[in-house]
């Protein structure tokens, strides 16, 4: 299988999750939340199937002009999600981003479990119709949704 040149950065790539886009070439696409989505069609005939890469939409607070503390990038499972609407034939990507502050003395003496208060959430969400190495492809589809004093 040929790794095409604009999917070298998925080279390093966990998946989270397996999506199926379907298709007449069986399209299905193996997730990293981080970095991508490595999509090829399992059911082209011939000996090699294309491998093409789509890159994740970057984490809002790359682009946030002061870093302020969050969660570190650990698994993306909690904060991330994509699905495939096949009515519109496009990728809608889901990012949660959480706003903490650590609370000293606080920790689990009993696990060890560090403790936090959550100040503030942004949810945003993408639409990707064309399925290509772009970033821009991504559209952000609403304002990020901005909520604070969680209380729990």
């Amino acid at each position: 299988m040929k790794i095409p040149p604009a999917a070298r950065r998925l080279l390093s790539h966990e998946t989270s999750t397996v999506i199926t886009l379907g298709g007449d070439g069986g399209t299905m696409g193996w997730v990293d939340l981080w970095r991508g989505i490595l999509l090829c069609d399992v059911l082209s005939p011939g000996p090699d199937p294309e491998l093409r890469g789509v890159p994740a939409p970057l984490p809002i607070r790359m682009w946030l002009p002061y870093y302020q503390i969050r969660i570190e990038p650990g698994s993306p499972r909690p904060y991330r999600g994509i699905a495939f609407i096949k009515e519109k034939r496009c990728l809608r990507f889901v990012d949660l981003d959480v706003t903490y502050r650590r609370l000293p003395d606080r920790d689990e003496e009993e696990t060890g479990f560090v403790s936090f208060m959550f100040r503030a959430w942004t949810i945003t969400t993408w639409t990707n119709s064309k399925l290509t190495s772009f970033f821009e492809d991504w559209k952000m589809e609403h304002s990020p949704v901005y909520a604070d004093g969680i209380r729990g």
